[in-house]
């Protein structure tokens, strides 16, 4: 089992004694962890339905006032070349 450096010793002591073989992965090797990216739409704190623009429809949105707008949430692995943009 590989597991990325930064991992706590206490998990790899654990995995071991599970009876893992484990190996410490660092620097340019850990190019195969990670490499996620994300794009969502919501609130986690309001349910509504309302129009967005154009023919979309958001199920959870955010009310400031009266204007109701549609949010995006994104993200994207540090260990990665990806970016989050909006336009």
């Amino acid at each position: 089992m590989s597991i990325e450096r930064g991992i706590p010793q206490t998990v790899e002591s654990q995995l071991r004694k599970l009876g893992h073989s484990v190996e410490t992965i660092s620097g340019h090797d850990r190019a195969h962890f990670g490499r996620g990216q994300i794009i969502s739409q919501g609130s986690l704190w309001w349910q509504h339905k309302v129009a967005c623009s154009g023919n979309e429809t958001a199920v959870n949105t955010l009310h400031a006032g009266s204007h109701k707008e549609c949010i995006y949430w994104a993200g994207t692995d540090p260990r990665a070349d990806g970016v989050v943009a909006a336009y």
